[in-house]
């Protein structure tokens, strides 16, 4: 006895035109809102520095075309001057007394405290601080897997670790595990970061075109 024959149903072109409709959706959406967030961050700084300095308004003019993403050249330009500043004897002078003047505004303080500890956390190059080595840990329970940071290791044998939320990684637990209990992570901390904040839709091995 021969198996019955499926038959598929064939679609309408009501259905063929949603269905349309929705992949040119999904196809344009990433795209325009990509460059709907690069155009605001374009014309945020360019206002800004526009404004700190009324006569770059009239080099446009003078030029005879626009000059998009010149606040972007600017902060960029103000970013490597402050950290080529900070690696001076003056830079730390200056880090030093603005950490000691913030450090006594109420609401500033813990804003600035906080932001500067994540800073160097997250992004230290030293060996002895910050997150550099990304662990799978039993949590919340024996059958399961999550991703953690070891923060620091005890002589006893244990280690505490940071596991963020998602997808904001700032906040999150400490744990207190045997380092028998931890394995180690084939991935960088970018990688983790990455997983983390996408909610694991970017997974581990997913690279997405990027490098």
């Amino acid at each position: 006895m021969s198996a019955p024959e499926v038959v598929t149903p064939k679609k309408t072109w009501k259905s063929h035109f949603r269905e349309t409709l929705v992949l040119g959706l999904l196809t344009l959406a990433p795209l325009v809102i990509t460059f709907w967030v690069l155009f605001s961050i374009v014309s945020s700084l360019d206002s800004t520095m526009y404004d700190l300095f009324p006569s770059l308004r009239a080099l446009p003019i003078r030029l005879g075309f626009g000059l998009p993403g010149l606040g972007i050249l600017a902060t960029l330009f103000l970013l490597l001057l402050v950290g080529t500043l900070t690696r001076t004897v003056a830079g730390r002078f200056i880090n030093k007394v603005s950490d000691f003047f913030i450090s006594r505004v109420p609401i500033l303080r813990s804003i600035y405290k906080i932001t500067k500890q994540l800073g160097s956390v997250f992004f230290s190059k030293s060996p002895t601080s910050g997150f550099k080595q990304v662990v799978w840990i039993p949590f919340p329970h024996q059958d399961s897997r999550c991703l953690a940071f070891v923060a620091s290791e005890t002589e006893a044998g244990e280690c505490f670790v940071f596991v963020p939320t998602a997808p904001n990684p700032t906040s999150g637990y400490v744990l207190n595990f045997r380092k028998d209990q931890v394995s180690k992570a084939d991935m960088s901390v970018d990688a983790a970061l990455k997983l983390i904040l996408s909610c694991g839709a970017l997974g581990e091995d997913d690279d997405s075109g990027e490098d």
